[in-house]
C-alpha cells in the first residue's frame, strides 16, 4: 500500500522535470534555428553584395565596349 501511495508522488516529481527538459530542448532547438537563420541571412547579404558588384562591373564593361564600338575608327579590335 505504501508503494502505491508513493507512486503518484514520484510521477508528480517527474512530470515537472520532464516538462523542464522539454522546455530546455525547445530552447536549444530555437537557438539553433535562430543561429541558422542568422547564418542564412549573412550568406544572403554576401550573395547580394557579390551580385551587385558583379552587375556594376558588367555595366562598366558594357559602357566601355559601347564607347569603343561607337568610335571604332580609332581602335583596332582583335577578337
Amino acid at each position: 500500500m505504501a508503494t502505491n501511495a508513493c507512486f503518484p508522488a514520484v510521477v508528480m516529481l517527474r512530470a515537472p522535470r520532464t516538462n523542464l527538459y522539454s522546455v530546455i530542448s525547445l530552447n536549444v532547438a530555437d537557438n539553433a534555428i535562430n543561429s541558422t537563420l542568422q547564418s542564412v541571412s549573412a550568406l544572403d547579404s554576401t550573395i547580394s553584395s557579390v551580385y551587385e558588384d558583379y552587375t556594376q562591373q558588367l555595366q562598366y564593361e558594357q559602357k566601355a565596349l559601347s564607347v569603343i564600338l561607337s568610335d571604332s575608327s580609332q581602335y583596332h579590335i582583335t577578337l
